[in-house]
């Protein structure tokens, strides 16, 4: 996918073709990303350095995937997809610590942004996966019941995609990471 400027329907389709065992719950994951960002996850700089340190120990650096993944309508918040990055950058780390800790005070999502972008996916998954769809509600219908919390991947999603990747506003990334 063209990282120029996708549309929401874009985002959800690439996604569904890139990773068609894509559950409601990873949908949802995405657009709760897509509308908080890291926020929920940043505590402060050393923390999330030391954090990235010990998550990366265990990761083989791969060049199988891209290194940004557009999760945003304008690509505005995209997936550092870590083992692309360490293949590629790996004296990074503090950068990226950086970037991620600048882009959880920068993104500032509600949820009334991540229910319309729910509805725009589901509209669009309704035309191409409608077995989808039931599962969708009833997942929603939970969620909303808890204030729509973070998530975690599917099970199936973690065993055939081995997610590893970090949530980042565009705009703090570096330079040098946005033509790879």
């Amino acid at each position: 996918m063209s990282a120029d400027s996708p549309s929401w329907s874009q985002v959800i389709a690439w996604h569904v073709l890139q990773r068609p065992y894509f559950a409601p719950v990873d949908l949802y994951k995405l657009i709760y990303q897509s509308t908080y960002g890291p926020e929920h996850l940043v505590t402060d700089r050393s923390q999330t350095l030391s954090y990235l340190e010990r998550e990366v120990d265990g990761l083989e650096p791969s060049d199988d995937d891209l290194v940004l993944e557009p999760i945003s309508p304008g690509s505005s918040i995209v997936r550092v997809n870590m083992r692309p990055f360490l293949y590629r950058f790996r004296d990074g780390l503090p950068q990226l610590a950086d970037s991620f800790c600048r882009s959880a005070q920068l993104v500032t999502g509600n949820p009334v942004l991540l229910s319309r972008r729910w509805l725009t996916a589901l509209g669009h998954l309704a035309k191409t996966r409608p077995e989808f769809i039931s599962n969708a509600d009833q997942l929603w219908t939970e969620l909303r019941r808890y204030n729509y919390p973070p998530v975690h991947h599917s099970e199936l999603y973690r065993q055939r995609y081995r997610p590893a990747y970090r949530v980042i506003a565009a705009s703090c990334l570096e330079d040098s990471w946005k033509n790879n």
